[in-house]
């Protein structure tokens, strides 16, 4: 497995954390790709495109070579071409805005992204080096002139990411905003509402805690994650994964620790 990881740098760095590229052989055909509190823009160099599952009662539907997965709420299934040659961004959860992105349009789901196919063309063949240039100059070029982020969301997530379980009327008060007025600011910046990102925050932080193989305590993970208890859990978990914890912990201990958040789905159900 070939990976390389990149850091960003000036104006770029507002909107985007950091570059990576990967090659090698796909860990499993079928995943199930959970939502994620940061927008990652990627690129597929493979000749074979990646396919994604939206719904029980969707279609398959074939991605273009650049796509985007926003602040989404539900999982997706995804089908990889193997072997896989995926380079991408990490853009922060409220980034999109300063590349002339919609988050609300983007937060549906994944969604190919033609602007961006142009690093596509190197092939599977190209260098890592080269890939991530060639995104860092596509990003940099789809820049907005503009002030920088919301101050107020930035500063909100940089405390949700902190603590979750933060009210978000204090967020609020805080920035000097009404409420509606804030929450509104906030979905506008990221696809989603301040609740709704705090949620995920503390479902990626139970699952960084889960021991994995081992015995999952889930009364006192969900105490020490924030949770009221584990019906609270088991809802958190059935929304964003579609697992109950306990089916999440049996897939994940077989699978291995890289399937945290990209778990094997031999079955490519959406359930």
């Amino acid at each position: 497995m070939e990976y390389a990881q990149r850091e960003v740098h000036g104006r770029l760095a507002a909107a985007v954390r950091e570059l990576w590229f990967l090659r090698g052989p796909r860990p499993a055909r079928f995943e199930r790709i959970f939502p994620l509190t940061d927008v990652h823009l990627i690129v597929n160099l493979s000749p074979h495109p990646y396919r994604v599952l939206d719904a029980a009662d969707a279609a398959w539907r074939s991605l273009g070579p650049a796509f985007c997965s926003g602040l989404r709420s539900r999982f997706v299934v995804s089908e990889a071409p193997d072997p896989i040659v995926n380079a991408g961004a990490v853009v922060r959860a409220d980034g999109l805005p300063l590349l002339g992105l919609d988050p609300v349009a983007l937060a549906t789901g994944v969604t190919s992204q033609p602007w961006f196919d142009g690093p596509a063309s190197l092939g599977p063949d190209a260098a890592g080096d080269t890939v991530l240039d060639a995104i860092e100059a596509a990003l940099t070029a789809q820049l907005r002139a503009s002030p920088g982020p919301d101050a107020a969301v930035r500063d909100a997530i940089a405390r949700l990411d902190a603590d979750p379980s933060l009210p978000i009327g204090l967020l609020a008060a805080d920035a000097g905003l009404r409420h509606p007025a804030f929450v509104a600011r906030f979905k506008r910046a990221t696809g989603s509402t301040p609740k709704r990102y705090a949620e995920l925050v503390r479902f990626h932080r139970l699952i960084d805690r889960t021991p994995m193989p081992g015995v999952a305590a889930w009364s006192e993970l969900a105490a020490d994650g924030g949770y009221y208890d584990q019906s609270h859990v088991i809802r958190d978990f059935k929304r964003f994964s579609g697992y109950t914890p306990a089916e999440y912990h049996r897939r994940v201990s077989a699978a291995g620790p890289d399937a945290v958040r990209f778990v094997p789905d031999p079955e490519a159900a959406f359930r």
